[in-house]
């Protein structure tokens, strides 16, 4: 008796796109208990960096989130505290040091992005065009920023955003 190789099906595009309807529903049903869902999205191939970024604060009028360079429990964890502080309330300037989002005294803080390098898939099919998003800054274990020559990990952590001068 020896082994058989198993054979792989694929999906039809009809499957794959009744998969999709269903998975945005339940992300939607989700939304509506939990106010909002941090997605990850791992590492590329060619060394793209992982990140994390939510879905739901635009229902609250805020702008979604991205972190980069965390990995998948951190970044999940991070963005997780962060938007249970805005849908309590608190808001933060643009530039302004987040505090306790991790241990340590880093300058973690947000900035707007102005452009996207990375798809955010569910939060296009939730709100189309219609939402802005947020880079919140990690600084390296020196607390040195990605913009300041002395930053450790320059591919980490790419920019949406024009660094300040």
């Amino acid at each position: 008796m020896g082994w058989k190789r198993k054979t792989s099906t694929r999906l039809s595009d009809d499957d794959i796109a009744a998969r999709q309807v269903a998975f945005v529903e339940e992300a939607r049903v989700i939304l509506r208990t939990a106010g909002f869902i941090v997605m990850h999205i791992g590492a590329g191939e060619d060394g793209e960096p992982s990140f994390q970024f939510t879905v739901g604060l635009t229902d609250l009028g805020l702008s979604e989130v991205i972190v980069y360079g965390l990995g998948q429990e951190v970044g999940s964890n991070v963005l997780d505290e962060l938007s249970k502080r805005l849908m309590a309330g608190e808001r933060y300037a643009l530039g302004e040091t987040i505090p306790g989002l991790v241990e340590g005294d880093y300058r973690l803080h947000l900035r707007d992005a102005e452009w996207l390098t990375d798809p955010l898939g569910l939060a296009y099919q939730i709100y189309g065009d219609a939402f802005t998003v947020q880079q919140l800054v990690i600084p390296d274990t020196n607390d040195a920023l990605p913009w300041e020559d002395r930053y450790l990990w320059p591919d980490l952590q790419p920019l949406l955003f024009t660094p300040p001068a």
